[in-house]
């Protein structure tokens, strides 16, 4: 929880730095975000070992390997093919009736990027997987605030002309966030705070 506050302000600070310090904190990000994918599986793996070996067990397994595979491979296509099309869809809606690009990256290509994530989060939570569903929320933000963010400042002139309120937002949902997660720790948050 700490790790993804800690995260969103040095991406927030991305857009106010120096350029030689913007640099040197992208650089970071992005070494850290490898290291955070080798963290996420020896925490995985020590879940698996420790807490989650009677839940596991209680499953039933179902269906073979091979179509569990054929399944994956088929949605990886199906990602890689519809989010061309989301893309160039998104380019074009803008050119055609002269909308800021940023808007339609922070509505259009933004949803349909985050489908999958969506899709996991709604999962996880019709199976009462709690785990499953924060840790999905977490490490999808941290991973994208530390890749994505480093590859825009190291590749390109910065983060372009990121609108301030943007930035509030980003702040205020992380931190209210994590401010909820805090609080209510071991207990059930409120549905309202959901609505």
């Amino acid at each position: 929880n700490m790790l993804l506050m800690v995260t969103t302000l040095l991406f927030i600070g991305l857009s106010v730095l120096p350029a030689e310090a913007r640099r040197v904190v992208a650089v970071a990000l992005f070494l850290f975000s490898f290291l955070f994918i080798a963290m996420e599986f020896v925490w995985g793996e020590q879940g698996r070992l420790r807490e989650d070996r009677r839940y596991v067990h209680a499953k039933k397994h179902s269906g073979s390997m091979a179509s569990a595979l054929a399944a994956t491979v088929g949605s990886l296509v199906a990602l890689i093919v519809s989010s061309k099309y989301l893309v160039s869809s998104a380019m074009t809606i803008a050119t055609l009736y002269r909308i800021d690009p940023e808007v339609i990256g922070l509505t259009l290509v933004a949803v349909g990027t985050s489908l999958p994530e969506l899709a996991t989060s709604i999962l996880a939570g019709l199976g009462r997987d709690d785990k499953l569903l924060v840790g999905n929320l977490q490490g999808s933000n941290i991973l994208n605030l530390c890749l994505m963010g480093s590859l825009i400042v190291l590749f390109s002139d910065g983060l372009g002309s990121v609108h301030s309120l943007s930035l509030v937002y980003l702040f205020f949902f992380t931190g209210a966030f994590f401010g909820l997660v805090e609080y209510f720790r071991g207990r059930a948050i409120p549905r309202v705070f959901g609505v």
